[in-house]
């Protein structure tokens, strides 16, 4: 969100918005032809998971539209491994 703006601030690698052509900065204008305001994931989450959207944007001032299909979030899941145990400056940062 950017003031009452809803943009693209991170899109997931191989995510439908990807594969749909949506790209960071973009403005997300309207959902199926609905205007979208600042209550961006109250509107997104009247839709199933696997249904499709047709998706209003702006990019670089010209308006478009895409389709893509919603999929859950992926749960991510990071693990840090210290390769290197004799790394004191390391160690104090990992305590």
């Amino acid at each position: 969100m950017q003031g009452d703006k809803v943009v693209v601030s991170n899109i997931v690698s191989n995510s439908p918005g990807v594969e749909s052509g949506l790209s960071v900065n973009d403005e997300i204008i309207a959902i199926n032809g609905w205007r979208l305001n600042s209550k961006f994931e109250d509107y997104l989450s009247k839709f199933e998971i696997g249904e499709r959207i047709a998706v209003s944007y702006s990019r670089d001032e010209k308006m478009q539209t895409t389709k893509l299909k919603l999929l859950a979030n992926p749960e991510i899941e990071y693990e840090l491994i210290v390769k290197d145990k004799a790394n004191k400056l390391l160690a104090a940062w990992l305590e």
